[in-house]
Formats: C-alpha cells, structure tokens, sequence
C-alpha cells in the first residue's frame, strides 16, 4: 500500500519535474521578447514630446503659422489627458490667411507628424479672400502629466 502511494508521488512528481523543464525551455524566448519589447518601446518613447518641452513646440508651431504669412488668432493649450503609457496636450488653434499660405503650412508641418497629430479640422471663408482654420492639434508627451 504505502509502495503504491509513493510511486503515485513519485510519477507526479515526474510529471511536474517535465512541466518545469518545459517552462523554462521558454524562458530564454521569453526574455529576448521582452528585451525586444522594451528597446522598441523605448525607441518609441524617445519620440515623444518631453513635458519640459512643451513651451518650445508650441513656439516651433506658432513661428511656422506666424513664418507662413497666417494670423494667430487662438493657440490654447487644454487640460492633458492621460493615454496609456504617454499623455496628449489637445492645443486649441485658429488661424487666418490666404490659401496659399494654408497649403504651406501643412506642408510645412508635414516635417513634425512624428510629433503631433491634428483633429477637428475646419475651414470657412472669409471676406477679403482669406480662410480661417480651425483645428485641435494633439501633441503627444511622455513622463508626467502636464495639467496646469
């Protein structure tokens, strides 16, 4: 009787002894992903916009409006919104001037979508051939909230 109970102990303990080798034959599988996973995520991170930061994109982004010939009539930073791993800092933007200086500033702005992303675009006409335009630009950060 107490034969048969340790070879029941024993066959049980073979086939968790089994089960741990093959956990840990994943293990190095297991490991690389992970590496793997935390040098994209950094490389992703270093694109970011740093909360420090923030003041100079939104100079960097008001010279290119002010550099393509466009009034600056609204560029309001609104309350930061936490989003997974990063925050985005929604900017209120209005601006008026000649289509052709609309199309530059898109152009222009092409150079930093790694940075932000625009929303809620709308554009009217205006008197004297001008448009004014519209638009949330959500400029993507890192690190701690931002609120103010």
């Amino acid at each position: 009787m107490r034969c048969k109970q340790l070879q029941q102990e024993e066959s049980q303990l073979k086939a968790r002894l089994q089960m741990n080798r093959q956990e840990l034959a994943v293990m190095p599988d297991y490991h690389r992903q992970q590496q793997q996973f935390q040098a994209e995520w950094l490389a992703l991170d270093a694109q970011l916009v740093k909360p420090e930061q923030l003041a100079k994109v939104l100079l960097v982004i008001s010279d290119c409006i002010v550099g393509n010939g466009l009034q600056i009539r609204l560029l309001q930073p609104m309350v930061t919104a936490q989003v997974g791993h990063y925050q985005v800092v929604p900017v209120n933007v209005q601006i008026a001037g000649p289509y052709q200086a609309i199309l530059r500033l898109f152009h222009d702005m092409g150079h930093f979508q790694h940075l932000f992303k625009i929303d809620d675009l709308s554009i009217s006409a205006e008197a004297n051939n001008l448009l004014q335009l519209a638009m949330v630009i959500k400029l993507y950060t890192s690190d701690q909230i931002i609120n103010q």
